[in-house]
């Protein structure tokens, strides 16, 4: 039950960060997230797949928080950069499943029957895992295993034909996530810096990279930082708001009122 693997390992993860046993956290969120790969891509329907992401889509966000954690009482240790990367791959993964649900074409220019065969036996492993799910104790489950083990691979097979004959196909549904190294050595200069955030329920991190350093910093919890984005947000676009029975006075009124504390809160947010 590879599922209920990944999500009993990422509580185990959670339960191992509240008891602050931080490097059995990160053992076992690493473990939960390497799962959820295998399971995510073995899921035919993009609605199973969004509400199974949905379940575990928290792990990354912890797997984030237990490294830069260790990042704080091991400095040096390499954890911010692992971190950042963790960040990557979770973005990565959301562009994925958004691109799946705009519909875009990844599949164009790839053979019709190498896509067929595929889906075929991505059909083929999600009956035989969902049979195993409610006959993993019955005689037959040895046997469905097997087939599982042959079925998947041969979808590995077909896969990387797919691969190798479609390149877009590939990247797009088989991303390798930007690594801190290869960001510094390919999308930098000497003159820009890349700030990229990671917003988390207890805290949130910001991490700055030149073309060569890096340097991490804990910002407050998602809700804090987005409460005061909200506040700025609303006073910005006050101008733009339109009010049933409001008079020219009054909406003169109003929007001076926004504007005046506009740079308070834009200070405040600034500041944060």
């Amino acid at each position: 039950d590879q599922p209920g693997e990944a999500l009993t390992r990422t509580e185990q993860g959670r339960l191992a960060r509240a008891n602050g046993d931080l490097p059995a956290a990160r053992d076992l969120l690493g473990q939960a997230l390497e799962i959820t790969e295998v399971v995510r891509r073995r899921m035919t329907s993009e609605a199973w797949r969004a509400s199974y992401l949905a379940r575990v889509g928290d792990a990354y966000e912890l797997y984030v928080d237990v490294l830069m954690q260790l990042d704080e009482s091991e400095p040096r240790s390499g954890y911010a950069a692992r971190a950042f990367d963790a960040a990557e791959m979770g973005r990565a993964r959301s562009l994925l499943d958004l691109l799946s649900q705009a519909r875009v074409d990844i599949r164009e220019g790839v053979d019709t029957l190498l896509l067929k065969r595929e889906r075929g036996l991505q059909n083929q492993l999600s009956k035989r895992a969902e049979r195993l799910s409610h006959e993993a104790a019955e005689p037959q489950a040895p046997s469905l295993r097997r087939e599982i083990d042959s079925l998947t691979v041969e979808l590995q097979s077909v896969c990387a034909r797919i691969n190798e004959v479609s390149p877009r196909y590939a990247a797009l549904t088989l991303p390798t996530p930007a690594s801190l190294s290869a960001i510094q050595g390919e999308a930098l200069d000497d003159e820009t810096l890349l700030l990229e955030y990671a917003l988390g329920s207890d805290r949130s991190y910001l991490w700055v990279l030149s073309k060569q350093s890096m340097s991490s910093f804990t910002l407050p919890p998602r809700a804090e930082i987005e409460t005061a984005a909200r506040s700025f947000y609303d006073r910005l676009t006050e101008r733009n708001r339109s009010t049933v029975g409001e008079t020219p006075a009054q909406r003169t009124r109003r929007v001076q009122q926004a504007d005046e504390a506009l740079q308070a809160a834009g200070a405040a947010l600034s500041r944060m």
